[in-house]
């Protein structure tokens, strides 16, 4: 391979970077949100349950959708 041609490999690393990058930010910021502290006002710490709850039940509902993707991907794949 020529010096100026471009791996494809190296871009697909550089878009799952990116797309790691913001998953992170993204579960930091969710993280931020629901988490307790102790000057935090009853209700807001009940909020914040409700947002550790409703985050729990979103993720428990979109697993057998991630779990088929995998499975179609690794058939795609072999």
């Amino acid at each position: 391979m020529e010096k100026n041609e471009k791996d494809p490999s190296d871009e697909n690393q550089g878009v799952s970077d990116k797309m790691l990058d913001k998953a992170a930010t993204t579960l930091n910021w969710w993280n931020r949100a629901a988490s307790i502290n102790a000057d935090d006002p009853f209700l807001v710490g009940v909020l914040k349950i409700g947002i550790r709850i409703i985050g729990i039940l979103i993720l428990l509902a979109i697993s057998p959708f991630v779990i088929m993707g995998l499975i179609l991907g690794f058939i795609a794949a072999g």
